[in-house]
């Protein structure tokens, strides 16, 4: 049998953390709900937990892929807890003053920006082949 020519990094990539961005874009492009992007968004903090784990210590940290994998992660989990907070407390907050962060507009807007950042880092993690 012939070795696979892709390091292991690459098919934890191609095989774990494409996929899961991909589903995220499309929660993202179909306004899914908040239970289920967030359902996602975990999963995906799972994996990226995981690979942080698994190649700590080793030249992939330092990969610009593997940096960018860290931010999108972080900017993920924020606009998941915005949404969360969002639909939590919304009701109770539409007439003061920090009702305006759980506005739809701030989260549409949020939301723009991770889909920018997800796109952006499928083009960083694709080239990484």
């Amino acid at each position: 049998l012939k070795e696979d020519k892709w390091s292991p990094y690459v098919n934890d990539i191609n095989s774990d953390i494409l996929p899961q961005l991909e589903n995220i874009l499309t929660c993202i492009e179909n306004n899914s709900d908040v239970q289920k992007f967030n359902a996602k968004v975990y999963f995906f903090n799972e994996t990226v937990e995981y690979l942080k784990n698994k190649y700590e210590g080793k030249p992939e940290i330092n990969y610009v892929s593997f940096k960018k994998l860290m931010e999108l992660n972080t900017h993920t989990q924020s606009v998941a807890t915005l949404r969360m907070e969002a639909e939590k407390y919304k009701p109770y907050l539409a007439y003061t003053g920090a009702g305006y962060l759980y506005n739809e507009n701030t989260i549409n807007q949020q939301l723009d920006y991770l889909k920018t950042e997800i796109e952006n880092t499928i083009v960083v993690l694709k080239e990484a082949k």
